[in-house]
């Protein structure tokens, strides 16, 4: 039996507690629970656990350890049998959820736009835009006007560096963006340099951080021949891990090169950073951290 059948208001999924959406694979279950257990069997998924294989599995921590939660899904009776009636049903849903304007526009493609047709595309463009599936593409040719381009190109503050070149070639000058496109690497790479080999003393606090110059508006007297720096053993000055300390300095000093952020109340600063910064410290470690 499969979701078809309705549950009385207020039915819990047997599996995680939390509000069931209909009889899934014979038992009273959730959307979650529902797509966590088929995706485990049509992909014949083996887990394993990290703990004794008594994790608790709730609707609060139910992504915590799969291994406990598909065992439950199965203790529960979950039909591992009763699955293959749905997959062609949940495909064909997927494959056909797509805006009513795009249907009609892979039936009767038009052959010639009008300058009409184009720009009325242009001031629609991104109308609805999540009720469509990835497939759809748009291709509306849209040129940013050259004195937007010149701001953005002045909106960002960063000196180079002795180790990379700030030459353009003629063909990377040609177009609009490629200059602020080598402006933002040579941001990137300044960072990269400091972050890794450079001096630098972390801020005593958000204040202090926000209110002193940003280590990007000078030359960074830093080399990618030199030494990777280490934490000084027995340093207990500062209470967070070494390279987090450095990676919250530096990207509070790579916002202020922004003349938008810069610009900004000091509190709508503050609202910022303090909102952002941990996202940002993991992004940063899990994209520079080769394990």
């Amino acid at each position: 039996m499969s979701g078809g059948e309705k549950l009385p208001p207020g039915t819990l999924c047997v599996v995680c507690e939390d509000l069931a959406t209909g009889n899934h694979y014979s038992v009273p279950s959730c959307n979650g629970c529902k797509t966590f257990f088929r995706r485990a069997v049509v992909n014949s998924r083996n887990f394993s656990c990290m703990g004794q294989g008594n994790c608790a599995v709730n609707k609060g921590v139910r992504c915590a350890c799969r291994y406990c939660r598909f065992r439950k899904c199965l203790t529960v009776g979950m039909d591992k049998n009763s699955i293959q009636n749905d997959r062609d049903r949940i495909g064909y849903t997927k494959r056909t959820r797509r805006n009513p304007a795009q249907k009609r526009m892979a039936v009767n493609p038009p052959s010639v736009h009008s300058n009409e047709e184009f720009h009325a595309g242009e001031r629609n463009f991104g109308t609805g835009a999540s009720d469509m599936e990835e497939d759809v593409t748009f291709c509306f040719p849209i040129k940013e006007p050259e004195s937007h381009a010149q701001q953005v190109l002045e909106d960002c503050d960063v000196s180079p560096s002795n180790s990379f070149s700030n030459r353009a070639s003629t063909s990377f000058a040609a177009t609009n963006f490629e200059p602020m496109l080598e402006r933002l690497t040579q941001l990137e790479n300044n960072f990269s340099l400091l972050l890794s080999r450079g001096e630098i003393v972390p801020y005593a606090s958000l204040d202090e951080a926000l209110l002193s110059p940003s280590r990007f508006a000078k030359p960074v007297n830093v080399k990618i021949t030199d030494p990777i720096v280490a934490p000084k053993s027995g340093n207990e000055q500062h209470k967070m891990p070494f390279w987090r300390s450095r990676i919250i300095a530096l990207y509070i000093d790579w916002s202020k090169t922004f003349t938008a952020f810069r610009k900004l109340p000091y509190s709508d600063k503050v609202a910022l950073i303090t909102n952002h910064a941990s996202s940002y410290m993991i992004m940063c470690e899990a994209f520079r951290t080769q394990s």
